[in-house]
């Protein structure tokens, strides 16, 4: 379910920093003051109406509500009455709820803005990462990502138990065939579990559609407006089309393996601070029974999935993800079942990608499969 917390842009207001999440534009590029495209003053919606559309949803019985705002810390002073608030109303509950939302790493600065998430009870959140390459980021014009070491932020946020779902894309102008086995090896150095990662598309209406069409790139001319197609629209600069979608596709399926799975698991488990985790506090006390009751609720479903109706590998991958949890601590074991149930639905979907080709044949640098089978111990 989802409650409206604002606008999808948030500008400067009311002595608020501007931290909006950035519109892709430009050769894919992330025009953050692209006033062709945002044509209207940004509104705020007050504080006690969206209490109002959660409390709605609580006694709705929803438990899980994601507040649709494609950067919530756009302005900060704002966004941080909004998560006392929200700390506060969750007090008032005998299950408080979990948010989720979309945010920029920016968050990492604000020690006290992460600490305000925490307790507001966010197990997740989406960052739009894009890249570890730098040149992209350059080209993209995503320059809140080139200001920080961006594995540091990452680390920052999850210390604190708080898991990103990071958005990632192949195929800029700057990306070569070495790309695939980039983002592999970013993926796991900075413990990132739940990647959702695309292939970029050029819709119709931004410029970099209208650039590309007048190089003559563009391959259809409606576009690729679907998230989960991994098909470009256009012919990359340094591969061929096939060479990108066929690399995009081994990469996903290597990204959801087991071995590649638990080797970014492990460096996950060794970011969370449980100082920062345990915080004495009547809520924090309820979030941590209620989730007690969740991880009992979810290792039987995980029980049944992987060691019931498993396979040799699955019940070892499995219970290398609970012994890596419960060397940090209990108070880790959440995150077991949290990026578990993202790694089965993505595995569903890795089921059904289509078996273009054989490695071999892609004709890139990129080989999938990068730590063995028997990494798993």
């Amino acid at each position: 379910m989802r409650a409206i917390a604002d606008e999808a842009e948030r500008r400067h207001d009311d002595g608020g920093e501007d931290d909006r999440q950035s519109v892709l534009d430009e050769d894919g590029q992330y025009a953050a003051n692209d006033e062709e495209r945002i044509h209207v003053d940004v509104r705020y919606k007050p504080i006690e109406h969206i209490l109002k559309e959660i409390q709605n949803l609580e006694r709705a019985n929803r438990k899980r509500i994601f507040l649709a705002d494609d950067n919530l810390i756009g302005n900060k002073v704002f966004v941080k009455k909004l998560l006392n608030a929200l700390i506060d109303f969750n007090k008032t509950l005998k299950q408080p709820i979990s948010y989720y939302t979309q945010l920029t790493l920016n968050v990492a600065r604000d020690e006290e803005l992460l600490d305000l998430l925490k307790e507001a009870n966010f197990p997740m959140v989406f960052i739009g990462i894009e890249t570890p390459n730098k040149e992209s980021l350059i080209e993209t014009n995503k320059k809140h990502n080139l200001l920080m070491d961006i594995k540091e932020a990452v680390r920052c946020i999850q210390s604190r138990g708080i898991i990103i779902i990071s958005g990632l894309i192949v195929g800029f102008d700057s990306d070569d065939l070495d790309i695939f086995s980039t983002q592999s090896r970013f993926l796991v150095e900075a413990g990132l579990t739940v990647p959702m990662l695309a292939t970029l598309k050029a819709p119709r209406g931004t410029k970099l559609w209208d650039r590309l069409n007048r190089e003559g790139r563009l391959i259809q001319e409606d576009g690729c407006d679907t998230f989960g197609d991994y098909s470009c629209n256009f012919r990359p600069k340094n591969m061929t089309k096939s060479q990108l979608e066929e690399n995009y596709l081994e990469l996903f399926r290597e990204v959801y393996s087991f071995p590649h799975f638990l080797k970014r698991f492990k460096n996950l488990i060794d970011q969370v601070d449980l100082d920062k985790v345990k915080k004495n506090s009547p809520l924090a006390w309820n979030v941590r029974f209620r989730r007690k009751k969740d991880c009992i609720l979810a290792t039987v479903f995980m029980i049944r999935h992987f060691v019931v109706d498993g396979d040799r590998e699955k019940r070892t991958f499995f219970f290398s993800m609970v012994r890596t949890a419960l060397r940090k601590g209990l108070i880790c074991f959440h995150l077991v079942y949290e990026t578990l149930i993202i790694f089965i639905s993505q595995s569903h979907f890795v089921s059904g990608l289509p078996n273009k080709s054989a490695p071999h044949t892609l004709g890139g640098s990129y080989r999938p499969r990068v730590f063995p089978s028997g990494s798993l111990k």
